[in-house]
């Protein structure tokens, strides 16, 4: 749908009459100031010179009011199409664009913000949103973080049960847990040391890792039960 604002002269409306007309959003801001003013011409209460924005449709997020500006209509649409020519589909846009005014940035501002760098991962139809954000993370070449212990000790110590590498047993009365049984045995290998890579990437906790990730995004809900993740600078 082609972003449109209904301007109404305010002349007419204050006489208790109707009088206005659709124009197009996207279009140049003197088209649009060159509609309002034949809109106003034709108005039956002359001198008709004020106008104002009594409704609008397809800017999504986007809330306008009565004495928006034609001025900021138009570098709103500059914005919607600069994201638009980033992301490639309208549900993706609107997520951002959700993002964005949550955020508290003004749409006219968000044309520079997409320059400056705007990270949008999704969308993310699972049950665990944020371990996909982990995954995507993942996938898009970022290393998995070793500055914060991420190992899994629960998955670990189902693991050694399972495959019967370790006798529960053998372990102090106080080992009760998978987490606990994966812990000891750690601390038992390795003591404070690191845990050796290939072990560390097996057990990753891609959970921990996307809920510390979504901390620093902006989740928005999407179609159904999907969910997006925007990073806003």
């Amino acid at each position: 749908m082609t972003p449109r604002i209904y301007v109404a002269s305010l002349s007419d409306y204050n006489a208790g009459r109707l009088h206005g007309a659709w124009i197009d959003a996207d279009s140049d801001v003197d088209v649009m100031a060159e509609q309002v003013a034949d809109m106003l011409a034709k108005s039956r209460h002359q001198p008709a010179e004020d106008y104002a924005i009594h409704d609008y449709e397809g800017f999504g997020p986007i809330r306008l009011s009565e004495f928006t500006p034609l001025s900021e209509v138009a570098a709103i649409m500059e914005s919607v199409d600069a994201i638009m020519d980033r992301v490639h589909d309208e549900e993706t846009a609107l997520a951002v664009m959700g993002a964005l005014d949550g955020a508290g940035y003004a749409p006219s501002t968000w044309a520079d913000l997409l320059d400056e760098g705007v990270d949008v991962y999704g969308p993310f139809d699972g049950l665990y949103p944020e371990r996909d954000l982990a995954f995507e993370h993942e996938e898009q070449g970022f290393s998995l973080p070793t500055d914060v212990d991420y190992f899994d000790y629960a998955s670990y110590g189902r693991d050694l049960q399972a495959d019967g590498s370790i006798d529960t047993d053998d372990l102090p009365p106080s080992v009760v847990s998978d987490e606990e049984v994966g812990l000891y045995v750690i601390e038992e290998r390795y003591g404070h040391g690191p845990i050796p890579r290939d072990l560390y990437e097996q057990h990753f906790d891609y959970d921990a890792w996307g809920r510390d990730l979504a901390r620093d995004f902006v989740e928005v809900k999407g179609r159904g039960m999907s969910r997006y993740y925007v990073r806003v600078p």
